[in-house]
C-alpha cells in the first residue's frame, strides 16, 4: 500500500535511528569508564534507558556531574589505578602493532 520512496525512507529514519542510539550508548559508556578514574560519576544523557511513560524524559537533562560517595575509599583508589594502568597498557599494546593500526 505504501510506496516504495516512503518505504525506503522510513527503513532510512529507523536505521540511522537505531544506529544513533547505540552509538551513543557506546559514547555514554565510554566517556563514564573515563572520569570514573578521578571519583566523578559522569554521564551524558543520565537517563537515557528509563521506563517512563514520556520520551523526553531520557534525554534530560543532557549531563550529570556528581561526586561518588567512594572516591576517598582507599580500595575505590587501588581499583580505579589498576584499572588506569590496564587501560594505558592496553591501548600501548595496541599501538605497537602497525596491523592493528591499519586494520582499524
Amino acid at each position: 500500500m505504501w510506496p516504495d520512496w516512503l518505504k525506503q525512507g522510513v527503513w532510512y529514519i529507523s536505521w540511522y535511528a537505531l544506529v544513533f542510539l547505540i552509538g551513543m550508548a557506546i559514547l555514554r559508556a565510554i566517556v563514564w569508564f573515563l572520569i570514573f578514574h578521578i571519583g566523578i560519576d559522569f554521564w551524558i544523557f543520565p537517563n537515557y534507558f528509563i521506563d517512563s511513560d514520556n520520551i523526553l524524559d531520557s534525554f534530560w537533562p543532557l549531563l550529570s556531574c556528581e561526586k561518588r560517595e567512594d572516591m576517598f575509599d582507599i580500595r575505590m583508589f587501588v581499583l580505579r589505578i589498576v584499572s588506569a594502568i590496564a587501560v594505558v597498557y592496553g591501548v600501548q599494546e595496541f599501538m605497537a602493532d602497525p596491523a592493528n593500526l591499519d586494520a582499524v
